[in-house]
């Protein structure tokens, strides 16, 4: 295992990680909190948590919200269906993302293989780790006897 060294992570991050404080170093040449993460997401599993929250804490974080590539969003995958008037799912998360909040698409089942399929769009806010699951559950505008649905987009945030 590689092991980021003080002047490692002080070029990386701007921030020395001493006796469990954290002193602000100028010699950074970083300007945001993303180019820092980037720059330690280079180095080693011990080192990345460490050098993440050195960035945090020099750029007063604030998470990025990013759109899903379409290699992301075909790593997620569910089962759903409805009860009581509610689309109900279980999602889980393949992709290195966190997922702040999904596009869900219901399709009327009998107009779904159209040319012009009778749809609704739903958004809603989630919180589901990379690789891991997670419930969703909102009302719908009309409860179908078989569910046919998919995920037109996904927006979430990097999880270091």
């Amino acid at each position: 295992m590689k092991l980021l060294t003080a002047s490692a992570l002080i070029a990386a991050t701007g921030v020395l990680v001493a006796g469990g404080g954290y002193t602000l170093s100028v010699a950074a040449p970083w300007v945001s909190e993303e180019a820092c993460i980037i720059s330690v997401s280079k180095s080693e599993s011990a080192a990345l948590a460490l050098g993440a929250q050195a960035c945090r804490d020099r750029f007063s974080y604030e998470p990025v919200s990013l759109d899903f590539s379409q290699d992301d969003i075909n790593a997620i995958d569910g089962t759903a269906g409805f009860v009581l008037g509610r689309f109900s799912a279980s999602i889980y998360n393949g992709s290195p993302l966190t997922i702040t909040s999904l596009t869900i698409v219901v399709m009327d089942p009998e107009t779904a293989d159209s040319d012009d399929p009778i749809s609704h769009y739903y958004e809603i806010d989630t919180n589901i780790a990379p690789r891991s699951s997670g419930d969703v559950s909102f009302d719908v505008f009309k409860e179908y006897e078989q569910v046919r649905w998919f995920i037109s987009k996904a927006r979430g945030r990097l999880s270091i």
